[in-house]
């Protein structure tokens, strides 16, 4: 894989859970780990959802393959949030690099 599409700093977060004394649960997102990677925007749709409105884009990350990455967790790339929607896909089944599904909602 060529360097130079590796532009965007992407930080993967998992989620950790604790409970606070009152029995509440408290959902908190750590930091994983932090890499180059490429992020290319695929599809834009706005909705309507009863009473509202939101937008949402299907992007892919890509990076070189790392282990550890999963569905559940989340990327952040600059001011933007993206859930991970899938496993990491290696496309040329070389583990050389990954291609990663991720869903942005924004209210």
């Amino acid at each position: 894989m060529r360097v130079g599409p590796l532009r965007h700093r992407v930080s993967f977060q998992t989620r950790s859970s604790a409970t606070d004394a009152g029995g509440q649960n408290l959902d908190d997102w750590t930091a994983a780990f932090t890499v180059w990677g490429q992020v290319e925007d695929l599809v834009g749709a706005e909705q309507r959802p009863a009473g509202g409105y939101s937008a949402q884009v299907s992007t892919v990350i890509t990076i070189r393959h790392r282990a550890g990455v999963s569905a559940g967790m989340r990327a952040v790339v600059g001011s933007r949030t993206l859930e991970i929607v899938g496993p990491p896909i290696d496309k040329t089944g070389r583990s050389r690099e990954s291609e990663i599904a991720c869903r942005e909602v924004t209210p």
